[in-house]
């Protein structure tokens, strides 16, 4: 597998994070699956998994899509207090969408403070590689 730099990993996440905004806007929210087959409405994971282009209950083919979705679901477990590296991250974003008191708007929020996170960081770490 190819090594990103840490700007391409981040503008890949990036733009992950602005397509599952996009899903979610277009399809509706959801909590409890991947999709509400009835409605077409998607969870974060199934958000993120389109944006990847895949179905929202498939994981990607291409390899570079796959890893972007890790990434990105490692980002936002991180940005929610988890440690990506000690669980899994679509387990603990799957366990946080699907809570009672959830809303859509915390999701989206949720999607935009990482992103902007994502931009800081990448920022930040094309300066101290400048």
């Amino acid at each position: 597998m190819t090594t990103l730099t840490p700007e391409t990993r981040a503008r890949r996440v990036a733009g992950l994070l602005t397509g599952a905004r996009a899903e979610l806007a277009a399809r509706g929210w959801h909590r409890g699956d991947y999709v509400d087959e009835t409605t077409g409405a998607v969870d974060l994971s199934g958000a993120l998994r389109l944006a990847a282009g895949s179905h929202p209950y498939e994981l990607p083919d291409n390899p570079a899509a796959l890893q972007a979705l890790c990434d990105a679901e490692d980002e936002l477990a991180f940005e929610l207090g988890g440690n990506p590296t000690l669980m899994d991250a679509g387990e603990y974003l799957a366990a946080w969408n699907d809570h009672p008191t959830r809303t859509r708007s915390q999701v989206l929020a949720l999607l935009k403070q990482t992103h902007t996170a994502i931009a800081v960081w990448g920022t930040a770490e094309g300066e101290i590689n400048a």
